[in-house]
């Protein structure tokens, strides 16, 4: 069997398996609006692969489910249907700008986005992601 199928039939097998994860999945509890969610606590998540640190410089491989819940991203797609859930809207980005030559582009960023320590999420902060991306050493 080449490398190339062998590659592929794995990653059918990820995503089948990720699919009827998600379908099984309930919520815990019975909070039933955002306002009634208990904060803080335990992220327990049982998956067939293994995780690793859930730094994305640390780790590239972290599957997509456990990287949406975790991280902040600058601008995201809507967690909707249909024509909506496909436009970009900004996440952590409260306002933007690029410039004429599409090579500059300034962010200003919402002041309430915290990590779990309570502080804030910066524009280093983004920096220093992006620097250990590049370079996880």
């Amino acid at each position: 069997m080449s490398r190339r199928l062998a590659l592929t039939l794995a990653m059918l097998v990820v995503g089948t398996a990720l699919l009827v994860a998600s379908g099984l999945a309930r919520p815990v509890g019975s909070a039933s609006t955002a306002a009634e969610a208990r904060k803080g606590g335990t992220l327990r998540v049982a998956s067939l692969a293994v995780c690793g640190p859930l730094d994305t410089g640390l780790n590239l491989h972290i599957p997509l489910p456990i990287s949406f819940a975790t991280c902040a991203k600058l601008f995201n797609h809507p967690d909707e249907a249909g024509k909506s859930g496909t436009q970009i809207v900004p996440e952590v980005v409260n306002s933007h700008t690029v410039s004429r030559d599409g090579r500059i582009y300034e962010f200003e960023l919402k002041r309430t986005f915290r990590f779990h320590t309570g502080a804030p999420v910066t524009a280093q902060s983004f920096a220093d992601a992006f620097n250990r991306t590049r370079s996880p050493s």
